[in-house]
């Protein structure tokens, strides 16, 4: 028996708008204080690799982006994918300033392209880089329990915390 979706149940285009991402910045702020994180922590929004961008994206991050900026409580970052973070760091770039913000957005970018961990973020192309994740889902083991990990290297001791 073929099963039947919904439509708007599946991760699609259709999720895909200005008013979603306002929406989703919202629920972004509300999740973020009811889980108690601290005023000022950095929110990281995922954008996975695109090979172009439908306008729909550009319409939904930058919403997303400047509900949060908007509301105050945290700050908006992105974790993106390095072939499409120049583009992205653009218009975030642009938000901030719009908004007031002297501060660089906080970007996390995402590529194994000539990893290694004693490079540095913006190594990974971008000046703009102050997280590079290059390695996904590698098996490390500690105290003898293998734990699948991400292997990134950082400008900050901690990415959401914006005093670093």
């Amino acid at each position: 028996m073929a099963r039947h979706r919904r439509r708007g149940t599946t991760c699609n285009a259709d999720f895909l708008s200005a008013e979603r991402g306002a929406q989703e910045g919202i629920d972004a702020v509300r999740s973020a204080r009811s889980e108690r994180f601290p005023e000022g922590t950095v929110v990281f929004l995922d954008i996975e690799r695109m090979e172009t961008m439908p306008s729909r994206m550009r319409d939904y991050y930058r919403a997303w982006v400047a509900t949060v900026l908007k509301e105050g409580t945290y700050v908006p970052g992105i974790y993106v994918h390095n072939h499409n973070a120049e583009a992205i760091y653009r218009d975030v770039k642009a938000l901030f300033l719009a908004a007031g913000r002297k501060d660089d957005p906080r970007f996390w970018i995402a590529s194994a392209r000539d990893f290694t961990p004693d490079k540095a973020a913006r190594d990974v192309g971008h000046e703009f880089a102050g997280m590079w994740q290059g390695v996904i889902d590698v098996v490390r083991e500690v105290a003898d329990v293998a734990i699948p990990i991400d292997i990134n290297v950082s400008n900050w001791p901690s990415p959401s915390d914006i005093a670093d």
